[in-house]
């Protein structure tokens, strides 16, 4: 094992909880899709599998190094046998639609309330925050 693998293993898994959050918070372009709409998360399925079936395996055959589990499944594995690639194809398509999904079901009951506020929001704000303090000092 190297120097600080298992250290370097969580931070990466901690920022791959974070930085998707942190993007969502910054709005504009990282807004995500409407909830529906599950155009990117075929895509991003089917670069996975371009990028499994295409590169990874025909560079472990080669090599004969089980790069990501390609050729053979992994000890650990629970779909164990020769229908494992099979298996590991369906529990991602799942796994990227459905988790893609419910973080952003998450992310956004969290930002709802931390949402920041854009110029017009605050000119809004202030103004009505401005009129109710008119109202309550006409009513004192």
């Amino acid at each position: 094992m190297l120097p600080f693998e298992v250290h370097t293993y969580y931070i990466q898994h901690v920022l791959i909880l974070v930085i998707p959050y942190y993007l969502m918070r910054l709005g504009g372009i990282y807004t995500p899709e409407p909830l529906n709409d599950f155009s990117w998360a075929l895509m991003t399925f089917s670069l996975m599998m371009l990028y499994h079936f295409v590169i990874l395996q025909p560079l472990a055959m080669i090599t004969y190094f089980n790069l990501n589990n390609i050729i053979c499944p992994a000890v650990s594995d629970p779909f164990n046998g020769q229908w494992y690639r099979c298996f590991a194809v369906i529990h991602q398509f799942f796994l990227i639609v459905f988790m893609g999904k419910i973080y952003t079901i998450l992310a956004k009951l969290i930002l709802t309330p931390l949402r920041p506020f854009s110029s017009y929001e605050q000119e809004d704000y202030y103004w009505v925050t401005q009129e109710k303090l008119k109202k309550d000092d006409k009513s004192k």
